[in-house]
C-alpha cells in the first residue's frame, strides 16, 4: 500500500525541477525547445499543477526526460513522481486523467516490495495483469497456457523419479 505524502512534500518534490532549471539559467522555452514538450507540460510538472498534465504514460515519459535533461537522476524521479501519483489518487488528492488501474498499482507495489531485478517478481507481475485487466490479451493467455504447461511436466518428472 502506498503512504500519504503531504502536500509540503509534494512542493518540494517539484519545486526542485523549478529550482534546477533556473540554476541552469533555462527558461520554460530553452527546455521545450530542446526536449520538443510543451511549455504548459514543463510548467505544470514545475509547478505539480495534474490537470494541466497529458495522460498518465506521457506525464512519466516528459518527467523523465526533463529530469534527464537537467541531470537529475531520471529513474529515481520518475519512481518518486509514480508514487506521488499513487499517493494522491489513494487519498483522494489527486482525481483525475493520472490516477493509476488498480491492476497497475498492484503490479508497481508489488514490484517495489520484491524488488525490481527480482524474476519472479516479474513472472507474477505479468500473470497479475493477466487475470486483473479487462480486456483479454493474447500474450498473457499463452504466457499462462506454457507457464501452467511447464508446470504440469515438472511434476511429471518428479512423479516419474519417485
Amino acid at each position: 500500500m502506498v503512504g500519504v505524502i503531504s502536500q509540503l512534500d509534494r512542493d518540494v518534490f517539484f519545486a526542485q525541477l523549478k529550482a534546477e532549471r533556473k540554476a541552469r539559467q533555462l527558461t520554460l522555452e530553452d527546455v521545450s525547445r530542446e526536449l520538443k514538450i510543451q511549455v504548459t507540460y514543463i510548467q505544470a510538472l514545475e509547478d505539480g499543477d495534474y490537470d494541466k498534465l497529458p495522460e498518465l504514460v506521457y506525464a512519466v515519459g516528459f518527467m523523465g526526460s526533463y529530469a534527464k535533461f537537467l541531470g537529475l537522476d531520471s529513474k529515481k524521479i520518475v519512481d518518486q513522481f509514480r508514487y506521488i501519483i499513487m499517493a494522491g489518487a489513494n487519498d483522494g488528492s489527486i482525481d483525475h486523467h493520472l490516477q493509476r488501474s488498480e491492476t497497475a498499482d498492484l503490479r508497481y507495489e508489488n514490484m517495489i516490495r520484491c524488488g525490481k531485478n527480482y524474476p519472479l517478481c516479474r513472472i507474477g507481475n505479468l500473470v497479475l495483469s493477466c487475470f486483473h485487466d479487462k480486456s483479454s490479451n493474447f500474450c498473457c493467455s499463452i504466457f499462462v497456457l506454457l507457464f501452467v504447461m511447464a508446470i504440469v511436466a515438472v511434476v511429471l518428472v518428479i512423479m516419474e523419479l519417485e
